[in-house]
């Protein structure tokens, strides 16, 4: 629900006059985010369109059932909604150039992925392909340059993505012109999701020429994530708090070799040891 309000906001701001929205989840699992979107947007008068793809045809019938349950219980938004949930390998087709994309894409480590899998990620990645790449940076990749101009994405992934080799191609675009991040957040600890085996971080970048004036930065510790999350709706951009286990934060600028998004007192620490 943070990620989708956060998306949906920015996508308003960017594109004040638009009449419509595509959105999508490649990755749609029982279709929470798709879900989520709905709810979101049922009251700004834009036609939707909602589409989730996934390789589980379980997870689609799942989708299915849940935003078609979604729309019928919204207001106005069923007339104007297209639906479309596919089965299928997401990195091997087209995402039809949506306006956000929500999603928390799947992670397999390269020493788990077979050389069929390994080969779509190569083909998918293109010139952003680096090292061993995994499936979160595939998938991450691919949404960003399937994006519309003024489009926005909000994902979950894994924090080693902050500063993974494999993915420092990916990080190195996001960071450049064209590129708006808004939010960028770090959990820690394996304890938010359900057997998570990996901490996970989010991020919501919007495909922007207008730099943001500033880059608000999420980190709390896995029981505290909801404390921050609430923090994050009421103070306003650009500043600052913390309480027990998290801190908001903000960073004018994000360097491609490293994301991390840094307690103030870790960088005061930082800045220490480069000055001496």
């Amino acid at each position: 629900r943070f990620l989708t309000e956060q998306a949906v906001t920015e996508f308003r701001q960017l594109n004040p006059n638009v009449n419509s929205v595509r959105v999508c989840d490649p990755a749609c699992g029982s279709g929470v985010f798709l879900v989520e979107a709905i709810r979101e947007l049922e009251n700004t008068d834009l036609a939707m369109t909602i589409t989730g793809i996934d390789s589980s045809p379980i997870s689609t019938a799942m989708t299915r059932f849940a935003v078609n349950s979604a729309l019928r219980d919204s207001v106005g938004t069923t007339e104007t909604a297209n639906v479309d949930i596919v089965d299928g390998d997401s990195l091997a087709l087209e995402w039809r150039n949506p306006d956000i994309i929500l999603m928390n894409p799947p992670f397999l480590p390269w020493r788990r992925i077979d050389s069929k899998a390994r080969s779509t990620i190569k083909a998918s990645l293109g010139e952003l392909y680096h090292g061993h790449a995994d499936t979160a940076i595939a998938f991450i990749a691919k949404a960003a340059l399937a994006l519309r101009p003024g489009g926005v994405l909000a994902t979950v992934m894994p924090a080693a993505l902050l500063q993974l080799e494999s993915a420092s191609k990916l990080r190195s675009l996001l960071s450049g012109a064209g590129w708006r991040i808004v939010i960028l957040g770090r959990v820690r600890g394996y304890g938010y999701f359900a057997d998570a085996t990996v901490e996970p971080a989010f991020v919501v970048v919007s495909r922007s020429t207008e730099r943001a004036a500033c880059i608000r930065t999420v980190v709390a510790e896995s029981d505290t994530v909801d404390r921050a999350i609430r923090a994050v709706r009421t103070v306003p951009p650009g500043k600052s708090q913390e309480g027990p286990g998290w801190e908001l934060g903000t960073i004018n600028t994000l360097k491609a070799e490293d994301w991390s998004p840094r307690p103030a007192r870790a960088k005061e620490l930082l800045g220490q040891f480069g000055q001496s």
